[in-house]
């Protein structure tokens, strides 16, 4: 009996020391359960953000971005659809819930680098690299710099004259050009030419065929017949490119961009030098190069998005100008300044045609009052940029064309520039075509084409969104949750990101 008694209070004792405990234990778990619930409850509301992506842009450029001020809601209504999903997946237990973003990744963050990482991932950086392999390989590994024996020589004819150069009033003389001089001309080849003399007044001046070209005039020289040019101008205050780069940046070649005297031989120096030295930027924007072959529509091909605000993509994404027209105007006076010092390098060295030009030159002194030695090298500019014109034409008419000059592919001819200009030019079969020489002119602009790019998207995306601004979207957020169960706060800070 008393062996009972003791068991009885032994059973006692325990079950008053472990209903404490296991009391503890249940309140832990349940805590712990609560705590689990409420990362569950937050995963579950954040992820709902990253579906929200818009799908016009991630359907025509493959980029993943949600907008941050949902649809006009602002940061405040994004917060409060959370809060609700957030306080929906928790359950009546929860109480005190809260919802706060404190950090945004946005697009163009870091000189746009979440939509360069994001293009790298489309694109496949490898197959990059062998597209920028390919346009140095049939350039000859050349990027345009323009030799420096070549700029010797212009400095040295510039330092042989008096120095002075004639007005812009040179008078035109008779029909017919000259190519006949008693001066000797030696090429680059080695070979001696001599020009036999010609009457002064035969002799034509052919820069006046180039300073005469107004740009209406020149792209109807270039562009392919039924060609369409919409000078319907798009609003650019809003565009991140105005908006969010840092401004300051000078344009590609607007300096010079519509000189076509040739009367300065300091200013066509200055030319020859700054169309060069594109090789490094090539593969520096190698991925934007290849993203923008990919999405974006040109001259050449603009089958990549059937319906979009500007006709001609890649073309703003060099120039940047507010209208189809004056891209397209503003990319054909850069091509033929960028094939320029590249027909000019050949040029000097042919010593035919040199020959050519120095009779000229030597007859036109007179009437221009620029010093021969130095208008030998205007003129040969002049002619070396027609060539480049019928370069472009045939770039413009989806033809491929060889990157350096030689005797077979040179098609003008000084005596009939205005004829010539439009000849045919042979294709070269492992040549450079149109899209190639515009990503040659994107190595140039590096810094703003990541952001044009952006410009294109809003516009585009836009027509279906009106409220739609790439300054609201992010591929990042930071959000932190709280919210109290049985007397007990739970944090979370989760960051979501594409």
């Amino acid at each position: 009996m008393n062996n009972k008694g003791r068991v009885t209070v032994f059973l006692c004792l325990m079950v008053l020391i472990m209903l404490p405990l296991f009391t503890v234990a249940f309140k832990a778990v349940q805590l712990y359960a609560a705590k689990e619930k409420a990362v569950c409850a937050a995963r579950t509301a954040v992820s709902g953000l990253k579906s929200d992506y818009n799908r016009y842009i991630f359907e025509h450029y493959h980029i993943l971005l949600f907008d941050k001020n949902a649809g006009g809601a602002g940061e405040a209504g994004l917060e409060e659809r959370l809060l609700s999903e957030y306080k929906e997946n928790l359950g009546d237990a929860f109480t005190d819930c809260d919802v706060r973003f404190n950090d945004f990744r946005m697009i163009y963050d870091d000189e746009c680098e979440p939509l360069k990482e994001q293009m790298s991932d489309y694109m496949k950086y490898a197959a990059v690299e062998t597209g920028v392999d390919m346009i140095m390989e049939k350039t000859g590994g050349s990027d345009g710099t323009v030799p420096g024996e070549l700029i010797d020589e212009i400095d040295e004819a510039r330092g042989s004259g008096d120095g002075e150069e004639g007005d812009d009033d040179e008078s035109d003389s008779e029909d017919g050009a000259g190519e006949n001089s008693d001066n000797d001309e030696n090429g680059g080849n080695g070979e001696e030419v001599k020009a036999e003399k010609v009457s002064i007044f035969k002799v034509k001046d052919p820069r006046k065929f180039t300073k005469k070209l107004k740009t209406k005039g020149l792209l109807g020289i270039i562009l392919p017949e039924g060609t369409e040019l919409s000078d319907e101008e798009i609003e650019t205050d809003e565009l991140p490119s105005h908006m969010l780069s840092v401004g300051g940046l000078d344009e590609l070649f607007e300096q010079f961009g519509e000189d076509r005297k040739f009367k300065n031989i300091d200013r066509f120096e200055d030319r020859l030098k700054e169309s060069g030295g594109w090789g490094e930027g090539l593969y520096n924007s190698g991925v934007s190069m290849a993203y923008a072959r990919c999405c974006f529509n040109s001259l050449t091909n603009g089958d990549r998005n059937e319906e979009t605000v500007l006709k001609y993509e890649m073309e703003y994404l060099i120039a940047g100008k507010k209208s189809d027209y004056d891209n397209m105007k503003s990319v054909i006076n850069k091509l033929v300044w960028l094939r320029t010092p590249v027909c000019y390098a050949y040029l000097v060295r042919d010593a035919e045609k040199m020959a050519i030009v120095t009779s000229i030159a030597t007859t036109l002194s007179f009437l221009v009052l620029i010093p021969e030695p130095v208008l030998k090298y205007l003129l040969a500019g002049c002619w070396s940029y027609v060539e480049a014109m019928a370069d472009v034409r045939a770039l413009a008419a989806g033809k491929k064309i060889a990157f350096t000059k030689n005797y077979d592919n040179w098609i003008t001819d000084i005596k009939r520039l205005s004829d010539t200009v439009t000849g045919e030019i042979p294709e070269a079969e492992h040549g450079l075509n149109y899209e190639d020489f515009l990503c040659i002119l994107m190595a140039l602009k590096t810094d703003r084409i990541n952001y044009r790019m952006l410009d294109l998207m809003q516009l585009n995306a836009s027509k279906e969104d009106g409220s739609f601004k790439i300054a609201d979207c992010a591929v990042a957020a930071g959000v932190d949750f709280t919210a109290s169960y049985d007397g007990r706060q739970f944090f979370n800070h989760l960051v979501t990101e594409y």
